[in-house]
């Protein structure tokens, strides 16, 4: 499979997680050195133990509240085994607003498959 197809199939395992509460598409995916960045200042997440905890908590409060993420149109590039996507993905609540926000996610091939290394989502 082409890298461009596995991100766009990792991407929408990764949007698909939040509607079922379920994080197994991001621990499976996420390499032992990721850096994840948010909105807040305050959201700098160095290694993947940090990663993995405030993901899996995020991800289990977007889910109680029936936080929907919609994939935009990414943008997919790939050099060598390197594999990179610019998103703006929308947040869509139950009331039926939404907002749209903007992912990064740098990942490279290693044992088959993608491995997060890079995460940057900002509302």
């Amino acid at each position: 499979m082409a890298g461009t197809d596995e991100m766009r199939d990792l991407l929408n395992r990764l949007y698909g997680s939040i509607k079922t509460n379920n994080p197994a598409a991001w621990t499976a995916a996420v390499a032992e050195d990721v850096l994840g960045v948010g909105s807040d200042p305050d959201e700098w997440w160095d290694g993947r133990d940090v990663f993995v905890r405030v993901l899996t908590a995020q991800i289990e409060l977007m889910a109680a509240e029936n936080l929907e993420f919609l994939p935009g149109t990414p943008h997919i590039f790939e050099q060598g085994d390197v594999v990179w996507a610019v998103d703006r993905p929308t947040i869509s609540l139950p009331d039926g607003t939404s907002t749209q926000t903007r992912l990064t996610l740098v990942a490279s091939r290693e044992g088959g498959q993608l491995q997060i290394r890079h995460f940057h989502l900002s509302v």
